[in-house]
């Protein structure tokens, strides 16, 4: 947690947390992947009450479309979208050959590559158009992703979310040289 989190463990902590928030004059709710549902869904009620919105990771027992439909106005650091998107029966299938003695890395960096070989174009749809319809932003933070997780360059094939990035997000923010 940051140093200024409010620490919040079921749904009364969470709409408490909420209407503190607000009477102090924030602007929004920051939601972090880790919440319990149920406090996680206390937020997004009592947000919706008392008229903030609440932004944040996708919780990591959550999918995407359901963090959309709670109300969530924005899903940061693309964290489940490249799950999201892929072909469960295909991701399946792919997972099965992936080694068991590899190390966590590994085996994290091999699922990566089996979600991104299982991109499905109607899953892909799908999920945007609920995100549109929900007015749900996806704010990729994509230094995150280069710093902290995915050191992999591979992770560029993720057509989804990189397709919407301009060239200087896709890059960690540094703008490309154009000329000599």
């Amino acid at each position: 947690m940051w140093p200024a989190s409010i620490a919040v463990r079921d749904a009364d902590a969470g709409r408490a947390a909420v209407r503190d928030l607000k009477s102090r004059g924030a602007d929004f709710v920051k939601v972090y992947s880790l919440l319990p549902r149920d406090a996680y869904f206390a937020i997004a009620e009592e947000s919706k009450e008392v008229g903030i919105p609440f932004e944040g990771t996708c919780p990591t027992w959550s999918r995407m479309p359901e963090a959309s439909d709670a109300g969530q106005r924005s899903l940061e650091h693309l964290l489940g979208m490249i799950r999201e998107i892929a072909d469960p029966a295909a991701l399946a299938e792919k997972r099965k050959a992936i080694d068991p003695t590899l190390a966590r890395f590994g085996k994290r960096n091999a699922v990566i590559d089996a979600m991104l070989a299982t991109q499905s174009p109607e899953r892909e749809k799908a999920l945007f158009a609920k995100l549109v319809a929900n007015k749900t932003w996806i704010c990729p933070t994509l230094i995150v992703w280069n710093r902290h997780i995915w050191f992999d360059p591979r992770i560029r094939r993720a057509r989804a979310a990189f397709r919407m990035c301009r060239p200087t997000s896709a890059n960690g923010g540094i703008p490309r040289r154009t000329s000599t």
